[in-house]
């Protein structure tokens, strides 16, 4: 769950609202689901992801990963003393965080897609000698990045 909007790509809004409920028993609501790209940090690596199904949450302070959700998809997390670990669907460790209290805190770098391209449609490609459309020359290969904190 996540509450940045700029985020997310593959932007679907939900039916009906959903309703999200915290621990202290109030609730808030998810309007959208999407896919978010980063990269994930183990052992001095950057390893590039997609986390698929991210509901977007306006009122959410912080973001949140559910365990059940990782396993849904085929990884793992495992706890062990003061750390964690995601692992893939290969047992590969892909991210490592540390415990506070119940939360594991993991470091995670998000990619903002709406920054690194932009795609046109065209109904007919330009005719050789014909200069394309000023839009489908627009792109940026340097990888705009935006800090994500702490997911928990």
């Amino acid at each position: 769950m996540c509450a940045h909007h700029d985020w997310f790509h593959h932007y679907s809004t939900l039916a009906s609202p959903m309703d999200v409920v915290l621990g202290d028993d109030s609730a808030i609501q998810a309007t959208s689901v999407s896919h978010i790209s980063i990269h994930m940090h183990t052992k001095g690596k950057s390893l590039p992801m997609v986390l698929q199904d991210v509901l977007h949450v306006l009122e959410l302070h912080s973001n949140l990963l559910l365990v059940s959700h990782f396993a849904k998809h085929g990884s793992e997390m495992w706890f062990v003393r003061e750390g964690c670990s995601i692992l893939n669907q290969h047992k590969q460790v892909v991210c490592e965080g540390d415990l506070c209290g119940s939360l594991c805190m993991i470091c995670i770098t998000t990619l903002s897609i709406s920054k690194l391209a932009h795609i046109t449609v065209l109904d007919s490609f330009p005719a050789k000698g014909k200069d394309p459309l000023e839009a489908v020359l627009i792109a940026d290969n340097s990888g705009s990045k935006a800090s994500i904190n702490i997911w928990h």
